[in-house]
């Protein structure tokens, strides 16, 4: 009987703590600040090569399903 007392009252704080962690007022926060570094020359990145627009074709498949479909019971 008193083990039941327990656990309900443990259950009860838990809700409570819940509920009151939920209403809590959200803290504002402020944005990161970024600086860019004093005395230094920023410059865009020079291409040399145009990037690759296609991506390799995939081989074909039969399969329709997950590796498990090569797997065979006897």
């Amino acid at each position: 009987m008193k083990i039941k007392n327990i656990a309900s009252l443990i259950g009860l704080l838990v809700v409570v703590s819940l509920v009151l962690g939920a209403c809590a007022p959200q803290q504002a926060t402020e944005a990161p600040v970024t600086e860019e570094p004093s005395g230094v020359d920023v410059q865009a990145p020079v291409v040399t090569e145009a990037p690759a627009t296609e991506a390799p074709a995939e081989p074909a498949t039969t399969r329709t399903g997950a590796w498990v479909d090569e797997i065979v019971f006897t």
